[in-house]
């Protein structure tokens, strides 16, 4: 069967797999490795050419390390999976793959807060949250070493969140600026109780990204003695100065050792969360990755100044996401070009 005849699913279900960074490295520590369909030359020369993330992370990892843990967040979002979300865990397989070439021993951590942010966003969904179980699909055929790290129960995350949301509440000028502009975004979309649920979403953060430990709120125990490399969209940056602060008035929670936040060019917008008319997962699973394309050159077409360039990026990530499975129908030689 060839690959480019799959559906997203089928091609994840099958075991894909890829070259990517540090190739001249031999030394790769393989693990839960499953057989499955090569991707071809095109797949491997971007994974190889193309840095998915900004900055330096392995700069930060000395060749000792005992272990690196790389952290990457998704949920379901209450209006749907995008069609490109997966493109999100592209970065963090690229990262894990010069890693492990160097001979480190590394696991990639999927922050999964689907509990606080249906909780916070007053979404009903069933629970089942598919957009984490087709990340663990594709780390795993991707042969990368992963696990899945969930929040408590909310009987026990709500009210160990109200307290530290009371901190923010009270934060000095520089923090509480940031505070204030996320209660007002609560404030208009959800009233009194969206504000609050707000101060609980900002909450959550340093914890669930691991600079501060507490059992009722993140269970998963962080692993010691080795760095972590954060890999997030710029969306992220509204809420380092609350991770920070947090971090320091919070000290007895804090979590030791060395790590570092690193943003990614790919999935700038989160892959999570939809834009406005976006093609879903089951659009591309239903009716193909052409129909995708298609939707997505009409909301490039027909978006102005910043929304254009917003689903322009959006296009890209998942012209490379499908580059990357094998099924880049109709995309051309290059993957990241428009």
């Amino acid at each position: 069967m060839d690959a480019r005849q799959l559906s997203f699913s089928e091609c994840v279900e099958c075991g894909l797999s890829s070259k990517t960074l540090d190739v001249d490295q031999p030394r790769r520590i393989q693990r839960n490795r499953s057989p499955g369909y090569a991707l071809g030359k095109k797949v491997g020369r971007i994974m190889e050419k193309v840095n998915f993330i900004r900055g330096d992370p392995l700069s930060m990892v000395p060749s000792n390390t005992p272990l690196v843990t790389i952290n990457v967040v998704t949920y379901e979002h209450g209006a749907g999976a995008p069609a490109r979300c997966m493109a999100g865990f592209l970065p963090a397989i690229q990262l894990y793959n010069a890693l492990s070439n160097r001979g480190i021993m590394t696991t990639v951590r999927i922050i999964a807060p689907s509990k606080i942010a249906r909780h916070c966003n007053g979404w009903d969904l069933d629970g089942n949250d598919r957009v984490v179980r087709k990340a663990t699909d594709m780390l795993a055929a991707a042969n990368v070493e992963h696990f899945v790290a969930a929040p408590a129960g909310m009987d026990l995350v709500q009210p160990a969140l109200e307290s530290v949301a009371h901190l923010l509440k009270n934060a000095p000028d520089a923090i509480g600026e940031c505070v204030q502009k996320l209660r007002a975004s609560g404030l208009r979309h959800g009233g009194e109780q969206g504000e609050q649920n707000a101060l609980l979403y900002a909450a959550a953060h340093p914890y669930s990204w691991q600079d501060l430990y507490d059992s009722r709120i993140w269970p998963d125990r962080p692993l010691g003695g080795g760095v972590r490399l954060n890999v997030m969209s710029r969306a992220e940056r509204r809420f380092q100065p609350i991770r920070h602060y947090l971090a320091v008035i919070q000290s007895e929670q804090t979590v030791s050792g060395p790590s570092g936040d690193f943003f990614t060019e790919l999935c700038d917008t989160p892959g999570y969360i939809p834009l406005p008319g976006e093609p879903l997962i089951e659009t591309l699973e239903q009716e193909g990755p052409a129909r995708c394309h298609d939707i997505y050159r009409n909301l490039k077409t027909n978006g102005g100044g910043a929304e254009k360039e917003t689903y322009r990026r959006a296009h890209r990530d998942f012209r490379v996401l499908m580059n990357y499975l094998g099924i880049a129908d109709g995309m051309g030689e290059d993957a990241p070009a428009d």
